[in-house]
């Protein structure tokens, strides 16, 4: 599930699910800096808004690196990808730890809330869920947050040493 320019599986019996295509992918990596040569050649399934619906087929395992944070209705998307796996089958997540990035200061989803996501089927963040991730980003320095440097909460305009941003 979404692998952009840092697909942790490949081969031949890999296939990739993305809210994009190939070539609106490519478009997009250019414009972050991000690498042009790691990007699949094609994307299998594409979802509008991480919709699993479009997968009609079954798999043994499904790999997701750093997109669940992202989803708008979490129990939807598991029933999702419960519906893609065979008898059996394991979902494989990586998801960051917020202590040592941008997020820090991120608050927790309630279980009240990712119900209330379920129930309306959300499809898109909230107009608060993306004001909350704008103004509650810090640097993502990962050492610095080790050391107990995590900085403000005041939205992109965060720095600290080391971010390699020199005002």
């Amino acid at each position: 599930i979404s692998p952009w320019d840092s697909p942790f599986l490949r081969g031949d019996t890999v296939k990739y699910f993305e809210v994009v295509g190939a070539e609106d992918l490519r478009k997009a990596t250019v414009g972050v800096k991000r690498k042009l040569d790691r990007l699949p050649e094609k994307i299998d399934f594409v979802g509008a808004n991480g919709d699993l619906s479009v997968v009609n087929e079954a798999f043994d395992l499904v790999f997701s690196s750093h997109v669940i944070e992202h989803t708008p209705d979490l129990v939807g998307h598991l029933q999702g990808v419960s519906r893609i796996l065979n008898k059996g089958g394991v979902y494989v997540l990586l998801v960051p730890d917020k202590r040592y990035c941008f997020d820090y200061y991120h608050s927790d989803s309630t279980i009240s809330e990712v119900l209330e996501a379920f129930a309306g089927k959300r499809k898109i963040p909230r107009l608060a869920d993306v004001i909350n991730f704008v103004y509650t980003r810090t640097h993502n320095n990962a050492v610095l947050h080790w050391l107990g440097v995590h900085g403000e909460q005041y939205g992109y305009r965060n720095w600290a040493p080391g971010d390699g941003d020199a005002r």
